[in-house]
C-alpha cells in the first residue's frame, strides 16, 4: 500500500551525529538525535553499516506515512556525553555507489566520533 506523503525529502536538513567505541573486538555506533546503532568487525564497516541503519528506519518512517525518522527519540544522556568527551572524528570516504546501493545511502553521512577507551 503506498503512502500519502507528498512533502519533498530534504537529506540536508536530516542531522545525524553518533559516537564509536569498541567493546571486545567489535565497533558499536551509537546515534545521537535518533537511537539507532549499528556494530561491526571494522570503523570502515561500522561507518558504512550504521549509514545503512539509518536510511532503513528513514525508509520504514515514510513508508509509515511520516517524516524521516520521525517517533524515533534521542540516545540516552550517556552517549552524548561520551561524545563530547572525544575528539576523534570518523572520516571514512564512502564506496563508489553501485547498481545495488540505494542512492539515498550515499546522500547521508553522519558525522562520527570515535571513542578510544570506553568505560
Amino acid at each position: 500500500m503506498p503512502n500519502d506523503v507528498s512533502h519533498a525529502i530534504n537529506l540536508h536538513d536530516v542531522k545525524i551525529d553518533a559516537v564509536a567505541f569498541k567493546e571486545g573486538d567489535i565497533y558499536i555506533a551509537q546515534g545521537l538525535q535518533y537511537d539507532i546503532s549499528a556494530q561491526a568487525a571494522t570503523l570502515g564497516e561500522l561507518f558504512k553499516k550504521f549509514t545503512l541503519a539509518v536510511v532503513a528506519n528513514m525508509a520504514i518512517s515514510i513508508d509509515l506515512g511520516r517524516n524521516p525518522l520521525e517517533g524515533i527519540p534521542a540516545a540516552p544522556q550517556k552517549f552524548w556525553e561520551m561524545f563530547e568527551e572525544t575528539h576523534v572524528t570518523v572520516d571514512v570516504t564512502p564506496e563508489p555507489a553501485s547498481i545495488r546501493t540505494p542512492s539515498i545511502m550515499s546522500a547521508v553521512r553522519p558525522r562520527m566520533k570515535l571513542m578510544e577507551a570506553h568505560p
